[in-house]
């Protein structure tokens, strides 16, 4: 199922819809728990694929704020009644660690070397898969 050697038939095109539709359907049910000023309908609505800027899913109700992560970590500590906390994060020795972003564009081995996946030529690859990645 999936072979990039030959054609999809009906049906394994049809058990790759009904898996990507449990997801579809679980993603509008984060959405609403996350989310429950939004109906069904709206949420649906705005469910269809496209990206969003962060004004544009703001305005659509989707995010409470616009911000970095300086932001989020100011109004964590803001909520918890906390003024001298800090956050630490560690490094490997010799990468640039700059901020939690920094393992994406960094030096070093980066998510690929992490992982030990080559992320390009499995999207190149042409072929339906399903990749569900999370990086600490």
């Amino acid at each position: 199922m999936g072979s990039p050697f030959r054609v999809m038939t009906a049906e394994e095109r049809g058990i790759f819809q009904s898996v990507i539709d449990s997801f579809y359907q679980r993603f509008l049910a984060v959405v609403q728990e996350g989310r429950p000023h939004l109906s069904a309908e709206q949420i649906k609505k705005l469910a269809d694929g496209r990206i969003y800027s962060g004004d544009q899913a703001k305005a659509a109700g989707l995010i409470d704020e616009i911000g970095y992560l300086d932001d989020a970590i100011d109004l964590a500590k803001k909520k918890a009644g906390l003024t001298e906390a800090r956050v630490v994060t560690y490094g490997r020795r010799g990468e640039y660690h700059n901020n939690i972003y920094s393992r994406l564009f960094g030096t070093g081995a980066g998510i690929a070397g992490l992982a030990n996946l080559d992320l390009l030529s499995m999207v190149r690859g042409g072929t339906p898969q399903f990749m569900y990645l999370w990086m600490p």
